[in-house]
């Protein structure tokens, strides 16, 4: 990205799914993701007033690159920080990192740099890398929170399984899924945070873990490994438990069938011999 280090300039960073190729015009970068998902980060410079504007898409991230000559900065971190709205509805506080002469003040509707120019291609990769995690973070916290809610009726199945409750595999059949997603993207955000991709520039890699930690990531993944393997585990016991009655009854069925035609046989036989 060619531009003169004295002004401050403003990128849009739209997200496409990777199977669905974005229509990048002459002006646009597109960097190709692989975690924590496969997706396509498209960036087109856009004014500094239409920063995290009315005009905004959702789940585009609007990117400032601050030169070192740049002045003050705090309207543009309040207007960033405004538009910043958490799962919960409330706005979310902005996520600030330094590395060496690199300052990133983070939030989910943008992002500010405040870099030298040399700097800036590595700071706005490790900035749309972090943008993916984060979200990917949040996704499992929202996720996590709504299972939680709607799990309970999994418990009784664990260890008391009648006629009636077989009415409930299809439900339990969704929240299964529901929890086996939520685990694939754990393993996957666990993954991608290792950064494990040797083609990522370094001073994108050592930015994007600074970010990390700021984020509190790695801490908030820990604090849900143990719901998410619970909530796995015991929707494996439950459907254990409904499989076992379901063949029980399904046996049951057969056995009865096979008497009662036994007994029609036998029946049979006694009235040809009257």
């Amino acid at each position: 990205m060619d531009m003169p280090v004295d002004q401050i300039k403003a990128w849009r960073v739209a997200f496409a799914a990777k199977d669905a190729p974005p229509a990048a015009t002459a002006e646009a970068s597109v960097l190709v993701l692989d975690e924590p998902h496969q997706a396509y980060a498209v960036s087109e410079p856009i004014a500094l007033d239409d920063v995290a504007g009315d005009g905004r898409p959702e789940g585009a991230l609007d990117i400032v690159w601050l030169p070192p000559t740049a002045g003050p900065t705090a309207d543009l971190e309040k207007r960033l920080e405004a538009r910043s709205i958490g799962p919960d509805g409330r706005p979310r506080p902005a996520i600030r990192a330094s590395l060496r002469s690199v300052r990133v003040v983070w939030t989910d509707a943008g992002a500010l740099i405040a870099a030298p120019a040399d700097q800036l291609d590595e700071s706005i990769d490790a900035v749309i890398r972090f943008t993916l995690a984060e979200r990917a973070m949040a996704r499992i916290e929202r996720e996590m929170a709504a299972l939680w809610s709607e799990i309970d009726f999994v418990k009784p199945l664990t260890h008391f399984v009648g006629r009636r409750q077989l009415s409930q595999q299809r439900k339990l059949d969704a929240l299964t899924e529901r929890s086996t997603d939520l685990n694939v993207e754990f393993l996957k955000l666990e993954k991608a945070i290792e950064q494990l991709d040797p083609h990522i520039a370094s001073g994108s890699k050592r930015l994007y873990a600074e970010l990390v930690l700021q984020a509190g990531i790695y801490d908030r993944l820990e604090a849900l490994a143990d719901p998410v393997d619970y909530a796995d585990e015991l929707c494996e016991r439950a459907n254990t438990r409904l499989t076992e009655m379901r063949h029980a009854w399904t046996g049951f069925y057969l056995e009865t069938l096979i008497i009662l035609i036994l007994a029609a046989e036998v029946v049979a036989i006694v009235l040809q011999k009257m």
